[in-house]
């Protein structure tokens, strides 16, 4: 009998086998990847969108929607936050101590908040509830006010 001596190394099937696991792994390394950037992008635009929404709450804090139901303030880069505001409740009196009727009219009023390009195209649009006011008649003398607080 004889017997032939084995070379050392890889037949040609074992190394064809070895090239089709990388194949798949590579491709699941790059399908990982892939997701991985799509991923980062749309945190990039999450964190952007939430930045605008942020500077707009922190200009809209000032608006007192009964004198100003509509209106439009500058943001940075060019870009604007409008609003228009409906009333959501009907006006009502604060309270106001020793007399129990306050100096001021109060309304919970709904904004329509839109952050606009420079050129007018819409970037965010949300809605915000807020409370307006109005004076309508003067504190009495020795009475302390308990009209809004402004910081």
């Amino acid at each position: 009998m004889s017997t032939r001596p084995r070379k050392a190394g890889f037949s040609l099937v074992e190394a064809l086998i070895a090239l089709i696991v990388a194949a798949l792994v590579l491709m699941a390394i790059f399908e990982l990847q892939r997701q991985l950037s799509h991923d980062q992008a749309r945190y990039e635009q999450a964190t952007a969108a939430a930045d605008r929404r942020r500077n707009a709450l922190v200009l809209l804090r000032e608006v007192n929607p009964t004198e100003r139901p509509v209106g439009a303030l500058p943001l940075s880069g060019g870009r604007w936050v409008r609003w228009t505001a409906a009333p959501l409740t009907p006006a009502r009196p604060n309270l106001d101590y020793p007399t129990g009727r306050g100096s001021y009219e109060m309304r919970l009023w709904r904004l329509d908040v839109r952050i606009e390009t420079a050129q007018g195209r819409a970037i965010d649009t949300f809605q915000l509830d807020r409370l307006g006011w109005r004076t309508v008649s003067e504190p009495s003398r020795g009475a302390p006010s308990t009209g809004p607080i402004r910081p």
